[in-house]
């Protein structure tokens, strides 16, 4: 017998920069690069390589669209 469990995760994708770079002039709808280290669960912080290959891949492919939506507080 197989179960299938399905998770909701929320995914901390953290956006970092060095002023004077090309990023200092992102705006949205422009191509993002996302590293992901880790995904948080609930209060735990579980390393993306304990996930199987395609759960890293969706997981990827989910922070992407988020950093795509993502829009920059200016100041």
């Amino acid at each position: 017998m197989t179960t299938t469990v399905t998770l909701e995760i929320e995914l901390e994708v953290e956006f970092s920069h060095t002023p004077g770079t090309p990023a200092d002039y992102w705006y949205p709808g422009d191509p993002a690069e996302v590293d992901i280290k880790a995904v948080r669960l609930g209060n735990h912080l579980i390393p993306l390589s304990a996930f199987s290959a395609d759960d890293q891949q969706a997981i990827e492919e989910a922070a992407l669209c988020e950093a795509e939506e993502f829009e920059p507080e200016y100041n």
